[in-house]
């Protein structure tokens, strides 16, 4: 069987519990008469882990994600999966106009609609809020904004 990496976050130890279909905690011996199922979740602890910022306390099951996996192996493999190991962003980021995904993230940009919060636009189907866009689409905005100018 694999072994659990340590956390990405803190370095510490992250365990697999038992659970049922419906996500409820488990010990052992639920494995010999499973009467709603069997499957497995990812613990890691704030009270192993008090510096780790995804640590969830043990009174709330100490469970990372809401994933209920159907082997022990599949939890490990899924905890020890690293993005950027793969070359890839920790998170993906999507174009919030195209819907793009955006694989760069250099290539992000980001516009404020903050400086605008008293334009009462929130009830205007036409108008949206935009955080992340691809190039390709600010590229066009940005034409866009600059015929506007040419003609006013």
């Amino acid at each position: 069987m694999i072994k659990p990496k340590p956390c990405p976050f803190c370095g510490g130890k992250v365990a697999v519990v038992i659970c049922d279909d419906e996500g409820n905690l488990h010990d052992d011996d639920y494995l010999f008469n499973p009467y709603s199922g069997v499957g497995y979740k990812l613990r890691h602890t704030h009270e192993l882990n008090p510096e780790c910022p995804i640590a969830e306390y043990e009174e709330d099951e100490g469970t990372v994600g809401v994933h209920i996996y159907d082997t022990a192996e599949d939890a490990i493999e899924a905890w020890n999966k690293r993005l950027w190991e793969e070359g890839k962003n920790m998170t993906k980021h999507f174009c919030d106009l195209c819907g793009k995904e955006i694989n760069i993230l250099q290539e992000t940009y980001k516009v404020s609609v903050d400086n605008n919060a008293g334009i009462p636009y929130i009830n205007d189907p036409n108008i949206v809020d935009v955080h992340e866009i691809c190039p390709e689409r600010a590229n066009r905005i940005c034409q866009t904004v600059r015929e506007l100018k040419q003609e006013g």
